[in-house]
């Protein structure tokens, strides 16, 4: 009996003579897995389909190689596979609900140094995992830029730009365990990265700046790890949401900055007081702190408590926000000498079961919905507050 080992074979693919085929979709179909596609300079206006382990790449990278979706159809579509590289191409065209690159249930695969515009999502992964997304120019989606959804998880995404997208930059959804670094992310209509119902993300070393809802946005995704974020210039800097003290539990440190100064996210403190220099203040889980002498500006809540009891917020500017001030399921606190102007919505939000709060001395004036709210929450105690100027009410 005779064994051997198979050798990949490089194929190339131009629109002259002496090329191995004329277009990519003719090489990918007459490839054998493992194999090259070496594409020359040219625009090919085609819908390219793998489902094999193949590496893609242009020859003189993505100045002078242009793929066009020839029916507005996903760019490329790799499906049920591992282990396909696509580098170096300008990908355009794709259509609504469709995208420039689209990974379904794949793993192992490298998407790398692409100019990905004017398509409907950028890159798009369903069910996929292990995969490498790095180093690609990605702009002008009707919606987002980078995609998870789906369970999609392990995957990387690094040293990425994107910009001017439909609605946010990167999206995870029900996606954990991803790792998002050193991105560049902004100009998006909505969040720079919006992480929902996803956990044990790790996000670190991102610019994200003058996107026009948040800078970061964690809903119902506890467990991520931010460190060395640059947040500037968002209509709110960073949020954080969720119904439960779980979705809040992250590991947020100093690193991470907003408009050039630290975001204060803490868990599991007492007996402290957050020191002068914060950027935005978010407290969790935690007792007895103050928050004094800080002014507080675009952040989605200037000061949020949630799950935090017996502490104070005394003599805090918190404006142009959300939410001046926000108290989540948080009891037993007062906020007294602040105030809270032109903020987005409210000046002061007590709700969630956040009990019997001393309001007292605060000037509330000209926020965009209302000056203060209190809901489902009990016992709360207000003196000599000064509200005006609210969009529909005071209180």
């Amino acid at each position: 009996m005779c064994t051997g080992t198979a050798t990949a074979s490089i194929y190339t693919v131009g629109t002259g003579s002496g090329y191995n085929y004329t277009t990519i979709n003719a090489a990918v179909y007459n490839a054998s897995p493992g194999d090259t596609i070496l594409v020359s300079d040219g625009t090919y206006t085609e819908n390219i389909n793998i489902s094999k382990p193949l590496t893609v790449i242009s020859e003189n990278g993505l100045a002078t190689t242009v793929i066009n979706s020839s029916s507005g159809n996903d760019v490329f579509y790799i499906d049920n596979t591992s282990h396909v590289t696509i580098s170096g191409f300008n990908i355009t065209g794709a259509g609504d609900g469709m995208a420039g690159i689209y990974l379904a249930s794949v793993y192992s695969c490298n998407i790398s140094g692409n100019l990905i515009y004017n398509n409907y999502f950028g890159i798009y992964l369903e069910n996929s995992t292990d995969n490498i997304l790095t180093g690609n120019i990605i702009n002008s989606s009707g919606w987002d830029g980078i995609s998870l959804y789906s369970s999609s998880e392990n995957n990387t995404m690094i040293d990425n730009i994107i910009s001017y997208t439909g609605c946010d930059g990167i999206y995870l959804d029900y996606s954990g365990n991803n790792t998002l670094t050193n991105n560049t992310i902004i100009d998006n209509p909505e969040s720079g990265i919006d992480i929902y119902n996803s956990i044990n993300n790790n996000i670190n070393s991102n610019t994200i700046t003058n996107n026009s809802l948040c800078g970061i946005f964690l809903d119902f995704s506890g467990n991520s790890t931010l460190t060395g974020n640059l947040m500037s210039l968002n209509d709110y800097n960073f949020r954080v949401n969720g119904s439960e003290l779980a979705n809040f539990l992250n590991d947020i440190d100093l690193t991470n900055l907003v408009n050039g100064e630290p975001l204060y996210y803490w868990i599991d403190h007492s007996d402290e007081q957050v020191p002068s220099d914060a950027g935005l203040v978010c407290v969790i889980n935690s007792t007895n702190i103050t928050v004094r002498d800080i002014e507080l500006t675009q952040g989605y809540a200037g000061v949020l408590f949630a799950y935090t009891d017996n502490s104070i917020i005394y003599n805090v500017t918190a404006s142009e926000n959300y939410y001046g001030v926000h108290l989540f399921s948080s009891s037993f606190n007062t906020i007294d000498n602040i105030t809270a102007n032109n903020n987005t919505q409210q000046g002061i939000c007590i709700t969630s079961s956040s009990n019997d709060i001393s309001i007292a001395n605060n000037i509330i004036r000209s926020n965009g919905v209302l000056g203060m709210s209190i809901s489902y929450s009990d016992n709360s105690t207000l003196v000599n507050n000064t509200l005006s100027s609210n969009f529909s009410l005071g209180l």
